[in-house]
Formats: C-alpha cells, structure tokens, sequence
C-alpha cells in the first residue's frame, strides 16, 4: 500500500468529494422512500457505502492528507487522524438512535413486531462493513454482507461540523431527507 504524505489540496477537493457522498446518499434516500423497495435495496445500499467512502475521503482531505485510492472503508478510516475517528465514533450512538426512531416509526406503520438495534461501536462496523461496496457491486465475485446504512451520518455531519457552508440550504429538497434521518 502507498504512503499517504501530507499536502495541500485545492479547496475544492475535500467539497468534490463531500458533494458526490451527499449525491449518493440521497439517491440512496430517495430510493428507500419508494413504496415497494425491493428492486431498489441493493443499489440504495451500494450508494450508502459509496456515500461513506467518498466522505471519509472528504475527511482525509480535511485533515491535510491526500485520500487513499481505495474502497476499503477501513482503512480510509484509520487513515484519518486520532481526533477525527474519536469525534466520530461519539456521534454513532446519536445515528444509532436516530435509526431507532425510523425503525420504530417504520414497524408501527406496517405492523411489524419491535426490534432493538444493538449499538455496537462504530469501529467495529466499519470493520464488519469495509468492503462492503465491492460486495455489493460485485455479489457474484464476493461473499454477500448485510448494510448498515447508517454507517455514513456520523461521516457527513463531522464534514459540516467543520464545513456548515457545504450542507444544503433550506430549501433544498436534501434538506427534507437530512431531517427525516
């Protein structure tokens, strides 16, 4: 594996890749809104991955360092600096709850017995998920794992932490599925 050195990217970088994560987790978000989901879950889960990548990406660049060409989650996530994975891994319960809601909100509507999510830490999914896309994208060729969709939100709200002007304005159609999460 090469060596990622620090150095200074455009500005635009860390936003390119920030934008193209928010692109697909909103595809992603749009799809899993359709009233028969199952023709779509496999391309909504891709996009949630791909969105998860190009964030930690987004990350990397924020803190200096130039992103390694790779989709393995996990190490673009130990690639990010100490402070970053630590900020990051105290926001996962805060989504882990947020999924909570849906979960219930969702099984409420249809009927569907409760089921509790087991807050595992963040580490240990995106380790449980790092190649997650290629076996998505190639379900053939790879073992099949199961998403966790969730795995993007504590990514994509560290970035507007830092970059509050990348988020969507109010009246951006985005803004409506951000605040359904």
């Amino acid at each position: 594996m090469a060596k990622n050195h620090p150095i200074r990217l455009e500005p635009f970088a860390a936003d390119l890749f920030f934008q193209q994560g928010m692109t697909f987790e909103f595809a992603a978000l749009d799809l899993s809104t359709r009233k028969n989901i199952f023709p779509y879950a496999t391309v909504a889960a891709t996009n949630l991955i791909l969105a998860a990548e190009l964030y930690l990406k987004a990350l990397a660049s924020l803190d200096g360092k130039r992103p390694i060409k790779t989709h393995d989650l996990l190490i673009l996530y130990d690639d990010l600096e100490p402070t970053t994975r630590d900020t990051i891994a105290r926001r996962w319960p805060q989504a882990e709850a947020g999924a909570q809601e849906l979960i219930d909100a969702g099984n409420a509507k249809y009927g569907l017995p409760a089921f509790k999510l087991e807050i595992e830490p963040y580490a240990d999914v995106i380790t449980r998920c790092r190649r997650l896309f290629e076996d998505l994208r190639y379900p053939t060729e790879t073992s099949w794992l199961s998403s966790n969709a969730r795995l993007a939100i504590p990514l994509r709200t560290e970035v507007l932490t830092r970059k509050p002007e990348w988020g969507p304005s109010a009246d951006d159609p985005r803004e409506k599925l951000l605040r359904a999460r």
